[in-house]
């Protein structure tokens, strides 16, 4: 049996769960495949994954995508907008003639060219972990977009979300709780320093952001290991002039590692690393995206139902989270079976085959 993943090329979160899902996949028996482009492609070659060839022609949406981020916030720019739609456009008409009918089930994990494919793929599947834009963002931008959302779900008899039934209302989706990178717990070797971990996705976005925690982190120095997972689209040279004390971590597909040896972990809260924090029941402070729903609604719900996630508003508040973290007692993280839920997408491929 064959699977098919086309992945969104926004950062790395999509095509990280895609590809733990595609290892159970494959466990039951499937040869996997894969449509995407950088910085996805990256990532798939670390893992030795079979990328086809059609994948090196299409454009990367992560380029206009950090222009619209730019400065760490989302910013309405008509023309990044108007580019980026055009991007979508020129792969799908890359793909239009493309023979998904060779594959026995075609995951789309938020691949918005599907929207210009002119033709219905059957046997289709939609993994998102949104799946509506609230209606004060961008209004009334969002009505028209939403629209254009729910024509677009129906194209797949099966729609996933990415995180558990109670973050979402739509009934349509079903939820597949947080995907982890890795199978079971790790055990790492112990640090005698108090460590942290500083990481901001995939793109180059978060750099912005990671010049002013280290600054804010100054007076810890002496406290503290404090490491800097560099993603596929950020240089040791672009940062490298803030400290010279601070440790890089060059690009990994295994994030998780370094995560479990952390203490502490300031982060995004993109869904990928989020998923391995909360499997891994460590201390995360998350500064979102400033205007990026997905991100602050994900955090204020975990914030609500864990006691070691925090949402840093203001950088000003950083040293004070830091010493309450440091005076937990006892991690109250998610039930075990909020990273199983992912396992369940084999029945429901099973019932299209």
């Amino acid at each position: 049996m064959k699977a098919l993943f086309l992945v969104s090329s926004v950062g790395l979160g999509h095509v990280a769960r895609s590809y733990r899902i595609s290892t159970y996949l494959k466990k039951k028996g499937f040869n996997i495949y894969w449509i995407t482009s950088e910085p996805c492609i990256s990532f798939l070659k670390l893992k030795d994954e079979k990328i086809l060839d059609i994948s090196y022609e299409l454009k990367s949406l992560c380029d206009t995508a950090e222009i619209l981020f730019r400065n760490y916030k989302f910013n309405f720019d008509i023309t990044a907008l108007r580019k980026e739609f055009e991007t979508m456009k020129y792969n799908a008409k890359l793909l239009e003639d493309f023979d998904f009918e060779g594959y026995d089930v075609v995951f789309f994990d938020e691949f918005y060219e599907y929207f210009f494919i002119k033709r219905r793929i059957e046997n289709a599947i939609y993994i998102t972990d949104f799946v509506s834009i609230p209606i004060g963002y961008l209004f009334p931008l969002s009505l028209i977009l939403n629209d254009y959302l729910k024509k677009f779900y129906k194209r797949f008899k099966y729609r996933f979300f990415a995180g558990l039934k109670d973050e979402i209302k739509n009934k349509d989706f079903i939820p597949l709780g947080y995907i982890p990178n890795i199978d079971k717990k790790i055990k790492v070797p112990k640090s005698d320093e108090y460590t942290v971990l500083i990481t901001f996705g995939g793109s180059n976005v978060g750099k912005y952001v990671i010049k002013k925690i280290v600054r804010f982190l100054k007076n810890f120095r002496e406290t503290m290991k404090i490491y800097i997972a560099l993603g596929p689209r950020i240089s040791r040279e672009e940062i490298s002039s803030i400290n010279e004390s601070i440790k890089f971590l060059d690009f990994t597909d295994k994030l998780y590692y370094y995560i479990a040896k952390s203490d502490l972990v300031i982060t995004s809260g993109g869904y990928s690393t989020m998923s391995d924090i909360l499997y891994l029941k460590k201390p995360a402070i998350v500064y979102p995206i400033k205007n990026h729903f997905e991100q602050i609604n994900r955090i204020k719900f975990l914030e609500k139902v864990t006691n070691h996630v925090y949402f840093l508003k203001n950088f000003e508040n950083i040293y004070e989270i830091i010493n309450r973290i440091k005076r937990l007692k006892k991690i109250k993280g998610l039930e075990n079976w909020c990273f199983e839920q992912y396992k369940r997408i084999y029945s429901y491929v099973i019932d299209l085959l």
